[in-house]
């Protein structure tokens, strides 16, 4: 096989990779809706989106998202591999935060 296909063939496959990868934000909201509503409707009376857009919110940046969800993730023992807690941070930056990676 020439050089030149071999490579264009190694450069999809890593693209593929990549791609596969990249957090899911539709799966990131049926997770945090079917989890991460359970807590939140409680505290907030019902309103769930109220403590993610709230002014004096605790989550100023995006590492503390991460660890947040994390934390959420464990209180509750849910089983999420590390791919489906980024597919909630995904959902949750670019549904209410909108920080910086």
């Amino acid at each position: 096989m020439p050089q030149k296909a071999l490579f264009v063939i190694l450069m999809l496959n890593l693209l593929e990779i990549g791609v596969s990868q990249a957090a899911d934000f539709e799966r990131g909201k049926q997770l945090h809706n079917q989890n991460c509503m359970s807590c939140h409707q409680d505290i907030m009376s019902g309103n769930g989106d109220a403590i993610y857009i709230r002014p004096n919110r605790r989550i100023d940046n995006y590492d503390a998202l991460v660890k947040q969800v994390g934390r959420c993730k464990d209180n509750l023992g849910v089983p999420w591999p590390e791919e489906e807690v980024m597919d909630v941070v995904e959902y949750l930056n670019t549904r209410y935060y909108q920080f910086k990676q």
